[in-house]
């Protein structure tokens, strides 16, 4: 149990610890810890070795000697300090947890324009062209400026207020109609 609940606090946060220690221990999920352990137990036994104590000072001694890359001794560096760091809080531990459960999260995308907004977005247009590029944009999912660069001469505005497109320079994902 990462937060063992010591000191005294109110019952509705008492009832959330179950939860925060559920993301903490995220923290130390077997895949990672197991890949963990492997520098630990070098540390172990060089610091045995060589008669050095087992801390966090030891370790740029153990990590210089090692032929490894700088990103290498960097990682090894900052797991050799999580580890034998003692004083974890809890805070630390469940923001660990968080950090996890957002990497393993599918849907890492900001939220799809509305049609409502779009209307807002073009009624700021400066010309026809700008706002039926963005239109376009928003159908075929592409942004404004590579649809834009592919439309050479296009849109072509009519009088009765309507807009000719050459359908060769649309991309082939648009739709006729996406409504």
């Amino acid at each position: 149990m990462l937060w063992d609940g010591v000191e005294p606090v109110s019952p509705e946060i008492a009832s959330l610890r179950p939860q925060v220690n559920t993301v903490a221990a995220d923290m130390c999920e077997p895949p990672t810890w197991e890949q963990r352990t492997s520098p630990l137990r070098s540390f172990r036994i060089f610091c045995v070795g060589t008669g050095l104590p087992i801390n966090s000072d030891a370790t740029p001694m153990f990590l210089e000697p090692r032929e490894l890359k700088y990103s290498t001794r960097l990682q090894h560096g900052t797991t050799l300090k999580a580890l034998l760091t003692k004083d974890i809080l809890t805070v630390d531990a469940y923001l660990a947890g968080c950090r996890k459960r957002a990497a393993r999260d599918d849907i890492r995308q900001a939220e799809g324009i509305r049609a409502e907004d779009l209307k807002t977005v073009i009624a700021t247009a400066t010309t026809t062209q700008d706002a039926t590029m963005m239109k376009m944009a928003w159908m075929t999912a592409s942004r404004w400026a590579e649809v834009k660069g592919l439309q050479t001469g296009n849109p072509i505005p009519q009088t009765d207020g309507g807009v000719v497109i050459t359908f060769a320079a649309v991309p082939k994902t648009a739709k006729m109609h996406p409504f």
